[in-house]
């Protein structure tokens, strides 16, 4: 062999293992931002995560149905609970066992950007994932409207008649374009209502049962419509799992109901109206700001903040996002 053909051969094989070097700095550095899975055929739950936070749901679900995908992968996030009396161990016993999953806790990065194409997405646009029920995801305005509304201002409690029932699903769903209202999923929403003292003085799992459970009775009152407020069954279920076992209201020491959830509650510190109303009396449920549930009576002039919830359709998309208020997730 010649000299210029032994010195091609060398800075061929040369630029060959440079190629290879490069090669590889490119793929450890994609698996070092990335969430590793390994995923074998007889456990889709076999995961390894690769991260320091939750927010790689996004980047495994982007593309994919958002409630489909974000069930399948719950376990990248933990804030979010597969409510099966089984993930949590020690406090399953006050899960609400209808298998949805919920996102509990103080501040999960659960945001989402509906209504606007905007880069960032405005305030009024930002909505968070309450949960995910039967493949559909349950979102909640992130703040609460600016204007302060009455429940019914012929003084009923029937939410199917009700003043501020009709201002949200008219004015309120008008708000926004024709293309993201059909992306609201129009569904039953349960309002026949609890007891004042299972909805105050029991823990979460009990307030559940009767509210939309195994005791929810279920010739009580229905309505089809696309837009409500969370239930009260939402409120407790937004407290970290320790808490579940406490009444929204209770007596004694603030240690000894949802007060003392505070902080660990991120559906917590709004004075708001909620759906869920009281079985036996002209009452509704409410909020307080310093993190409990209480009844109003005067619902023709006690006027209270609301934060607007809705279903989407099971068909909608992630396209972006990792689910962060600077970085909400993007659907399509």
């Amino acid at each position: 062999m010649n000299n210029k053909g032994f010195i091609s051969i060398t800075v061929i094989y040369t630029l060959f293992i440079l190629f290879l070097m490069l090669l590889l700095s490119i793929l450890a550095s994609y698996a070092n931002n990335r969430v590793l899975l390994r995923i074998s055929k007889s456990d889709t739950n076999d995961i390894l995560i690769d991260s320091e936070d939750n927010r790689q749901l996004g980047i495994v679900c982007q593309s994919q149905k958002m409630g489909k995908c974000f069930g399948e992968y719950a376990n990248l996030d933990h804030n979010l609970y597969k409510h099966d009396a089984d993930k949590i161990d020690s406090k399953s016993e006050y899960e609400a066992n209808d298998l949805a999953f919920r996102y509990s806790g103080k501040n999960p990065n659960n945001y989402v950007c509906f209504g606007s194409d905007l880069n960032p997405c405005p305030e009024a646009n930002l909505y968070r994932i309450i949960g995910i029920f039967d493949n559909r995801v349950k979102l909640i305005k992130n703040t609460t409207l600016s204007t302060k509304f009455v429940w019914d201002s012929n003084n009923k409690k029937e939410w199917w008649n009700s003043s501020l029932k009709n201002y949200l699903n008219n004015d309120f769903l008008n708000t926004f374009a024709a293309n993201w209202q059909q992306k609201i999923a129009s569904v039953t929403w349960n309002v026949d209502g609890v007891s004042y003292n299972t909805a105050l003085n029991t823990n979460a799992q009990e307030n559940f049962n009767y509210e939309l459970g195994k005791n929810f009775d279920s010739d009580g009152m229905a309505i089809e419509a696309k837009i409500g407020l969370m239930y009260l069954t939402d409120f407790y279920y937004g407290a970290s799992p320790e808490y579940w076992r406490l009444p929204g209201l209770g007596s004694g020491a603030s240690a000894n109901n949802y007060r003392n959830a505070l902080q660990d509650n991120w559906l917590a510190h709004n004075d708001e109206y909620l759906i869920s109303v009281n079985k036996d009396s002209n009452q509704v449920y409410r909020t307080f700001a310093a993190g409990y549930v209480g009844g109003e009576a005067n619902i023709a002039t006690s006027q209270q903040f609301i934060r607007p919830v809705f279903y989407l359709y099971s068909q909608v998309m992630v396209t972006d996002g990792i689910g962060t208020l600077t970085e909400p997730y993007r659907i399509n």
